[in-house]
């Protein structure tokens, strides 16, 4: 269904959501890339205050003070956290203690240095040989920023603009017509060479067009860029390489390597940039990764180890092409003699820092776009320019339903005269808004989204991150969430109003928030449903799935729920009866949405399974034997062991389904005594649910009889 056709008087909101999508991405983008070319500029100035400094308490050995402080404070750290009684622990006293650490360490090496190291070069008569301090001149500050600034604005154009390749995709990608080709053929032609006479009388069956569905006309559900953005990527490529070589790398290596040969040094500019750029294009290495990505999220591989996750190809270039590229290269100097090893020293050093500056810019890149804003709406206020929670649940409502404004505006009626009863039409409406949700996913076309893509992907997995985030110091009943997770959660599901607030702090009902979020999860879910009923006569599975998408449902489950469990806990009234809640009614919604979801999640790896038994034992898949529903038989041990075989990437989303819906049971079992009164759910949802609450019952038995409960 199309978006944009149709404002129902909500363009306003709309376009502000845009405009506050590309403001808040933008915003992120540029000051990632400016900080390191600002930096450098001021380097000359800040290490001759910082080492004037360090050398007077040192007796000029400043460098090898704050190298030894830096080398000490690193491995301390590393020392904590393998030493510390949990990880947990570890990052706790780290944070608390994140100042003096290093100021106590530098005090300690200030102290050795000064007292021993300086006492035993003058005993052994080696006074100042450890006094050296690096310093450069500001010309070489500015042509080190102007390269900078030039890869940076190589990085930002992989993420801006209409040729971009770097997402965070929010649906499930189908396979790019061409590569798919391929791989079908491969496969045609491993089953027998009959398949594959057969397969290339009929070679555009793995094209999407001939499903019916419309994600055929957009690049943006197929799991590669285009190669057209891919041409225009390499263009901007070379240019950027040429022009960071003639304005740094040639003037800086002709002083440090006189006899060199530009157009070495030139070529090797050119072949770092295009290189990282390839590198970005294999696999899902342009797909961003909130899980990997967003600030806080330890990792033991140090950043050389980073950098070479994210580009597999940084080692082999570093290792085996860098060397020989600079052996060939070097025969071409001006001067024999000493311009092969000019050249060969050149070409390495400059093709090394060039793809470690680029990958450095793009984690940290990463990393800025997937932090979870501390006060959501102090944000979007700040870049809408508009206050008030009218205006927040606009933008927010508009981003979490891809700007499906004829749903928003469905989901956003509240006090309209029912014909059926309050939780009964809540459910009819959940199911319209999971099925429209999963043809927005699935079928809009280039016509549908002409909006930013990135921009607008980026802005959901904050609003989303900011309520549904994981984190600590939350407390009962909301372990997994951080204090500002629930701040935000609070802004939608205020306490109830004292004497002392004057006014209610109820500016808006949260109904159509969780309106929303039910209906992405649920959608993705239903999504991935129509993905493994979809009948097709490739060999291969067309589809996969982004870890961004995968996300975004886990943290609309997740932000449901704890809007519902805010909902339970801030009403006085719910201590006798739950459904005496506002959200009361959003219970069976929710409940039916996260079955949905887990369900989905099953159907596409089973369907995900099939072909690769398919494969193996070298027979077609049959798709009326794939054509699985929601009714299929119901085992949570068999779907978990299933998923963390098949798909691991899908367990953290099963798992948040589990968990949510747990935590709102235990909730209406600690009020209602485990009676659940006034829950009415079917089918398969009815049956998960059962088997939810019996879990429940038996570790609330265990814990009154002294047992230590098992994990659920």
């Amino acid at each position: 269904m199309s978006s944009t056709t149709q404002n129902n008087g909500l363009g306003k909101d709309y376009n502000l959501s845009q405009i506050v999508a590309l403001a808040f991405t933008y915003r992120h983008i540029l000051e990632a890339c400016q900080w390191f070319p600002a930096l450098t500029i001021l380097a000359p100035i800040g290490l001759k205050v910082v080492f004037f400094l360090a050398d007077g308490l040192t007796r000029n050995h400043s460098f090898i003070t704050v190298v030894s402080t830096v080398c000490v404070t690193i491995l301390f750290r590393r020392m904590t956290r393998s030493f510390a009684p949990s990880a947990k622990q570890a990052e706790e006293d780290l944070d608390r203690y994140k100042l003096r650490i290093p100021f106590g360490v530098f005090t300690l090496i200030t102290l050795i240095v000064r007292f021993i190291i300086v006492r035993f070069e003058e005993s052994l008569g080696w006074a100042n040989s450890l006094t050296w301090s690096p310093s450069f001149s500001f010309g070489v500050a500015v042509q080190l920023a102007l390269g900078m600034l030039f890869l940076g604005i190589s990085v930002i154009f992989q993420y801006i603009g209409p040729a971009s390749v770097v997402r965070c995709s929010s649906s499930p990608l189908f396979e790019n017509p061409v590569s798919g080709w391929i791989k079908a053929a491969g496969v045609n032609l491993q089953h027998s060479p009959a398949a594959f006479a057969d397969f290339m009388s009929k070679p555009s069956e793995i094209n999407a067009s001939s499903t019916g569905w419309s994600f055929a006309n957009n690049a943006r559900r197929l799991q590669r860029p285009t190669l057209w953005a891919t041409a225009q990527q390499l263009l901007a490529s070379i240019i950027i390489g040429t022009m960071v070589a003639y304005t740094c790398a040639v003037p800086l290596f002709s002083k440090w390597f006189p006899s060199g040969s530009p157009s070495t040094i030139v070529a090797s500019c050119i072949f770092a940039v295009v290189i990282n750029l390839l590198s970005r294009l294999d696999g899902v290495a342009h797909e961003i990764s909130p899980y990997r990505h967003r600030f806080g999220a330890r990792s033991d591989r140090g950043l050389f180890g980073e950098l070479s996750l994210s580009n597999p190809s940084f080692i082999i270039i570093a290792c085996v092409v860098v060397p020989i590229l600079s052996l060939l290269s070097s025969f071409g100097s001006r001067e024999p003699n000493t311009g092969t090893f000019s050249s060969f020293m050149a070409c390495p050093v400059t093709t090394w820092l060039i793809i470690f500056y680029l990958n450095f810019v793009d984690e940290e890149l990463r990393k800025a776009l997937c932090a979870t804003p501390i006060n959501m709406k102090r944000t979007v206020d700040e870049i809408s320019g508009e206050e008030g929670m009218q205006t927040y649940l606009d933008v927010t409502m508009c981003s979490i339903l891809h700007s499906d404004l004829a749903l928003v505006e469905q989901l956003s009626a509240i006090g309209k005269v029912r014909l059926l009863s309050l939780d009964r039409e809540e459910r009819v409406l959940n199911e319209e808004a999971m099925k429209s949700m999963a043809n927005n996913l699935l079928q809009k076309t280039s016509g549908d989204e002409n909006g930013a893509h990135l921009e607008e992907d980026i802005f959901r997995l904050s609003i989303l991150s900011s309520l549904g985030g994981s984190g600590r110091g939350g407390g009962p009943p909301f372990d997994d969430a951080g204090k500002h997770h629930l701040q935000n959660i609070r802004l939608w599901v205020p306490p109830p109003k004292t004497e002392q607030d004057g006014v209610s702090r109820n500016e808006i009902s949260p109904v159509p928030l969780v309106r929303a979020l039910c209906a992405l999860g649920g959608g993705f879910g239903e999504a991935l449903t129509m993905c493994s009923s979809q009948p097709t006569s490739s060999p291969i599975f067309p589809w996969s799935l982004p870890p961004g998408a995968l996300v975004q449902s886990e943290y609309s489950i997740r932000a449901a729920a704890r809007c519902i469990v805010c909902s339970l806990v801030n009403s006085a009234q719910c201590r006798t009866d739950w459904r005496s809640s506002h959200l009361s009614m959003m219970i069976p919604v929710f409940l039916n949405s996260a079955c949905r979801l887990q369900t989905g999640a099953v159907r596409y790896v089973e369907r995900k399974r099939a072909f690769k038994q398919a494969i193996a034992t070298k027979k077609k898949v049959k798709s009326k034997a794939l054509a699985v529903g929601l009714e299929a038989p119901f085992n949570p041990d068999q779907d978990r062991h299933l998923l963390q075989t098949e798909s691991p990437e899908l367990l953290p989303v099963y798992n948040a389904c589990n968990s949510s819906a747990s935590m709102i049971l235990e909730q209406l079992y600690s009020l209602d005594g485990g009676k659940y009164h006034g829950l009415r759910l079917e089918g398969v949802t009815q049956r998960w649910v059962k088997h939810l609450t019996d879990i429940i019952g038996s570790m609330t038995n265990q814990s009154t009889n002294g047992i230590m409960p098992a994990a659920y």
